[in-house]
This record gives C-alpha cells, sequence and structure tokens, in this order.
C-alpha cells in the first residue's frame, strides 16, 4: 500500500474543498460528513519519504470491514456485518516528492455503491484498474466538490471552486 501520510493531510484538504466535518481518526467507518453524507478519503503518492529506484505503485485500500452502530444511550456495538460504510471515496494521488499545496493532487471520484457493485469484497485496488473499472470523476482540487456532489447524487453545489487554501 503507498499510503503516506502527508504534511499537508488528505482529510485536511479534502475537507476544505468541501467544507466537510471531519469525523474519522484514522480507524472509523469513514473520514468525513458532508450534508449529512458520508465520504471516505485515501491518499497515496509515487515519492515515500525513504530512498526509491522508481516510484511506487500507486494502491488504495477498499476492504469492506466491520463497523460500529450507536445505541440510543451513546455507547457503540460492533456491527459485524463487512461492509464499505460511506456514500462516496476520494481517492487522492499526489505526483512529486513534497506535497506542497493542492495543485499537485489529483483526485478521483466514486460513489461507494458502484464500488460494491464493481469490485465486490475486493481489498484493494491500483490506480490504473480504479479508473478503467470504476470510470470515477477526475477532478482537480478546485473541482474537488463538484465531483464528491456528483458522486453523493447531490444538486450541484452551483459549480463553485473551492477556495485555494494558501490565498
Amino acid at each position: 500500500m503507498t499510503h503516506r501520510p502527508s504534511r499537508f493531510g488528505d482529510w485536511v484538504l479534502v475537507a476544505l474543498a468541501l467544507d466537510a466535518e471531519m469525523v474519522g481518526n484514522g480507524y472509523g467507518q469513514f473520514d468525513l460528513r458532508q450534508s449529512g453524507q458520508r465520504i471516505e478519503v485515501k491518499a497515496a503518492g509515487d515519492v515515500q519519504s525513504w530512498p526509491q529506484r522508481v516510484p511506487s505503485p500507486i494502491s488504495f485500500g477498499i476492504s469492506p470491514a466491520v463497523g460500529y452502530i450507536k445505541r440510543p444511550d451513546g455507547s457503540q456495538r460492533t456491527d459485524p456485518a463487512r461492509r464499505r460504510r460511506s456514500d462516496a471515496d476520494v481517492f487522492c494521488h499526489h505526483v512529486g516528492a513534497v506535497p506542497d499545496g493542492p495543485d499537485e493532487w489529483t483526485f478521483y471520484v466514486v460513489p461507494t455503491k458502484q464500488i460494491d457493485k464493481v469490485l465486490g469484497a475486493q481489498k484493494t485496488i491500483r490506480l490504473g484498474p480504479l479508473v478503467k473499472l470504476l470510470r470515477p470523476r477526475v477532478v482537480d482540487f478546485g473541482h474537488l466538490r463538484e465531483g464528491v456532489d456528483e458522486a453523493l447524487g447531490l444538486t450541484p453545489s452551483t459549480t463553485r471552486q473551492a477556495p485555494h487554501p494558501f490565498g
């Protein structure tokens, strides 16, 4: 797997573009919530922090997992059903050595139900098959919200571009 935490933070980047609430801690059922919809964020980069001879193959974890059900008293119990618990997935791909800003990322947005339908219980996917099999909406940072709104089946957010986080 080529997930690597960036100093910019893949969740923060996507949350900024969507004006979404960050609800994940890295181990939750999903990472962000926008308009009541659940969004999973995955990130990978060609270059890692250790020496490499060639760029890393881009691969994302997409495994269905057990989850939690909130009880009326606020406590939680385990839901043993293995499934994907988001409504949309955002796959973030960084090309380059250091993720300095949002313009260095490409985002692939897919409705989770499409992943379920096409890939079933598959646990990982590389970037090439993701594009070929899932036919995601490929967007830059400025159009990420539009892509996610489309994947969620929401009315387009007046096709506004996300403000650039560096001004």
